[in-house]
This record gives structure tokens, C-alpha cells and sequence, in this order.
């Protein structure tokens, strides 16, 4: 593959979440809060802070569900290999 098509698929941007605060739902577009851990708390958790919001139709959500199902199985299927390899 040439240098330029690597680079042509590369993304624009790229971001680093710590997680997700809330999905919400409003007139057929999904809102997704995320959000970035920028401190403990004294209670032992940590301390969040909105950082992105990622906005989507809802057919490209539930694709992104579709692929986040099949992420969660190989990551299951490869972690059932692991102990399998261990007895």
C-alpha cells in the first residue's frame, strides 16, 4: 500500500475520552456526553468533566451499536482463549 493511501485513511481528528455521561435522543439525533477524569475525589471515585459531545443520526447509532456488540465478543471469545490457555 503507498504512503498516500495510508494517509487517506487516516482520520481527521482523533480524541481520547475516559468515558460516556449520558445519550440522549432528540428528533432523530443521538447526543453523546463524554467525558474526562481530571482528578480523584475524596469520596475514592474521580472527578469528571464534560469534554466532547459527539452528535449522530440514529441509523449511524445503531451501526455503532452493531459494532460495539461485535468488539465486546471477540474481547470476550479472546479473554475465554486466555484462561482456557491457563488450565
Amino acid at each position: 500500500m503507498s504512503e498516500e493511501n495510508k494517509q487517506a485513511q487516516m482520520p481527521e481528528n482523533q480524541l481520547f475520552i475516559d468515558g460516556v455521561a449520558t445519550v440522549g435522543l432528540r428528533q432523530g439525533v443521538v447526543r453523546i456526553d463524554c467525558y474526562d477524569a481530571v482528578s480523584p475525589a475524596v469520596d475514592g471515585g474521580e472527578v469528571r468533566k464534560l469534554s466532547h459531545r459527539l452528535h449522530m443520526p440514529v441509523a449511524a447509532m445503531v451501526e455503532l451499536q452493531g459494532m460495539l456488540a461485535n468488539a465486546i465478543q471477540q474481547m470476550q471469545e479472546a479473554n475465554s482463549n486466555k484462561a482456557d490457555d491457563v488450565h
